[in-house]
């Protein structure tokens, strides 16, 4: 005798699973014994590594205490895709993470028997406005060497670095208008001077007034940080993951001393809460005489690059008085900071293309 036809309907639209009604023609003792087939089929299917966790809450109400099979060796996270569905994957950093990453330690209750783990945020690649704060150093020193350009002139520390602070600021300006900038002169301590401010005349003119002061023997990174801490707010976004910031802030450092150590008097601890954020940024460029026995150029150099010892996403840089390696050193700096790469992964160098006569030679290596 033939089985039974079972007639099946149009799926249901108020069922978000799409699942199909099956009306069936079958006697009630045929589907009892269905049933009891079905269900040791399913336990007999059971995979090894599911371990049977009987009455276990999982935040919702169950019509009975069903046997719920629970995962032992699998670690995943959650993340929020744009239409808020809940999605799984693995606990992994993914390999194009070269920018800053903000982890937001979250405890997890001790009785679970899990450690703690970092979430990891990394902000869309936009071209946002920036709030830039220069960060100058007018102190001088009595054996400071000057710049020297080709034709032999010769140009005090100060001067330069005013001039090529002011194209930059220009050229910021020329690739997003929205750009503001401010201006901390550093000294033995900081002083906050102009900003925020989107005026590039302003701006300009400000840093063309500047003098060089009396020669400082103290450098106080610490007082750096609190003043910025004191006049930045940093952005918070909701989904920082998906949603772009309304700007982020970044710092540029130039330092101009060569026998002088920079210092943390008060510890480093207003510089790690502002480099929790992933929207700020801090770059260094280190201007400084020939380095000799007699001065402190790498000691120096490698204070400034404690600055940015956890997350490496900051750019620095070290120039000795070479008025054209300035210019291109200020030049890499013009890269957004949502947008640029690592440091270590940046080429400058241009590669030639092979002429047709290399390639004919080699016909093995063609041009790219």
């Amino acid at each position: 005798m033939s089985a039974p036809i079972e007639k099946i309907k149009v799926p249901r639209e108020d069922d978000e699973r799409m699942a199909y009604s099956v009306e069936d023609t079958r006697d009630d003792s045929s589907l009892s014994s269905c049933d009891d087939q079905m269900t040791e089929d399913r336990q007999s299917a059971q995979p090894p590594f599911l371990e049977p966790v009987e009455n276990a809450d999982f935040g919702f109400e169950t019509p009975c205490s069903t046997t719920v099979p629970v995962p032992v060796a699998t670690t995943t996270s959650s993340v929020v895709s744009g239409d808020n569905d809940i999605q799984s994957k693995p606990d992994e950093v993914p390999p194009e993470c070269l920018r800053r990453v903000s982890r937001v330690k979250a405890p997890l209750e001790e009785e679970s028997g899990l450690l703690k783990f970092d979430k990891q945020i990394v902000p869309p690649r936009v071209n946002c406005a920036e709030k830039i704060v220069i960060c100058l150093d007018i102190s001088s020193e009595h054996s400071q060497e000057p710049f020297r350009a080709k034709d032999g002139s010769h140009y005090e520390p100060l001067t330069m670095l005013k001039r090529v602070i002011e194209k930059y600021v220009k050229l910021k300006h020329r690739i997003n208008n929205e750009h503001e900038f401010a201006l901390i002169l550093i000294t033995e301590t900081a002083h906050w001077m102009y900003g925020f401010t989107s005026d590039v005349e302003e701006m300009v003119s400000m840093i063309e007034g500047l003098d060089p002061q009396q020669t400082c023997d103290s450098c106080d990174l610490s007082a750096l940080f609190r003043v910025i801490f004191e006049h930045v707010q940093l952005p918070l976004v909701e989904k920082p993951s998906i949603v772009p910031p309304p700007y982020v802030v970044r710092v540029v450092v130039l330092y101009n001393r060569s026998h002088c150590m920079p210092l943390f008097q008060d510890g480093k601890e207003v510089l790690d809460m502002l480099q929790r954020s992933p929207y700020f940024f801090t770059d260094v460029i280190y201007a400084h005489d020939v380095p000799t026995n007699d001065n402190k150029c790498e000691e120096v150099f490698d204070a400034l690059c404690t600055l940015d010892d956890i997350w490496q996403t900051s750019y620095l840089f070290e120039v000795d008085r070479n008025i054209a390696r300035l210019h291109d050193t200020f030049a890499r700096l013009l890269a957004h900071p949502l947008q640029r790469c690592h440091q270590d992964a940046c080429s400058y160098l241009l590669q030639p293309r092979p002429s047709a006569a290399a390639a004919a030679a080699d016909p093995a290596d063609p041009p790219k």
